[in-house]
């Protein structure tokens, strides 16, 4: 079972799933993160915390123990998540 957007749900093969899916979150992560957000996120710090995240489904987050763990202010942290939240990725 694949999810996602209406485009990567209409490709025939996961193959070709899995790739539209790496270059959409590619491209979230190198541009429109630090664009839209005016901050200077490296991509290995969004996937970090993509990473995180994913571990602590359905629990309560803490901001201060993601912002140590990633090396990043707690503002920053929240505005991250809140920006997230918006876009629909979590």
């Amino acid at each position: 079972m694949r999810g996602g957007h209406l485009e990567a749900l209409k490709l025939k093969s996961n193959l070709h799933w899995y790739k539209w899916v790496e270059n959409y979150y590619r491209n979230f992560i190198e541009r429109d993160v630090n664009f839209l957000m005016g901050e200077t996120l490296s991509p290995s710090t969004v996937n970090k915390l993509w990473t995180m995240l994913s571990g602590i489904n359905s629990n309560i987050i803490v901001y201060d123990v993601i912002s140590r763990s990633l090396g990043i202010s707690q503002p920053t942290a929240t505005k991250y998540m809140d920006f997230t939240e918006g876009t629909y990725l979590i």
